[in-house]
């Protein structure tokens, strides 16, 4: 994939349990059972959501990055139920020059430790491998965040060291650790 692609559509994944597509409006309620948890937002830039509102203009910034073919995010529905439980995908992509994308990913605290973020980030980096062709994915995390950690190794991802206050975000510097996987690894 390259820039000048223009997707005619929101690319669809499944899995065995899992669909991934595209989050709509729809979608609000169900986000801020997770979105609006601290055990979810706390190793995030982005603070606990308590305006539906607010996580429909998140929403529409998801779309408009989409559009854009600046990132993508999937929402994590369980197949039996079509119910939204999670979200991952590519917080932001560089094709044509580095061929690399940033993942980013949260689950609902009810769906933890059942293999769900597992499963479709394995479904996403074969998206990001295959399709668009990426060579690098990288993951910025909390070094608190060891659940994390133990994801991105169980995936083989290699850990290449600490980036002390990379980022501002929650009001001070936040120091986190960066993970990547190379298409070589992968395949």
């Amino acid at each position: 994939m390259d820039k000048s692609t223009v997707w005619n559509r929101f690319p669809e994944l499944e899995t065995k349990r899992l669909t991934l597509k595209k989050i709509e409006s729809k979608h609000a309620k169900e986000l801020i059972t997770f979105w609006g948890d601290e055990n979810v937002t706390k190793y995030t830039d982005f603070e606990s959501f308590t305006s539906l509102s607010n996580i429909e203009d998140v929403i529409q910034w998801m779309g408009s990055k989409f559009s854009e073919l600046s990132g993508i995010r999937w929402g994590i529905f369980l197949k039996k139920k079509s119910k939204l439980i999670g979200t991952c995908g590519f917080n932001s992509w560089i094709i044509n020059k580095s061929n690399k994308g940033e993942i980013g990913y949260d689950l609902h605290p009810k769906y933890w430790n059942q293999g769900i973020m597992s499963e479709s980030l394995k479904e996403i980096l074969k998206y990001g491998f295959n399709e668009m062709k990426l060579h690098r994915i990288e993951a910025f995390i909390d070094p608190n965040n060891i659940t994390s950690q133990k994801l991105l190794e169980k995936l083989k991802f290699t850990k290449e060291g600490c980036l002390r206050d990379n980022n501002y975000w929650k009001g001070k510097f936040q120091t986190v650790l960066i993970y990547s996987l190379l298409q070589n690894d992968y395949f």
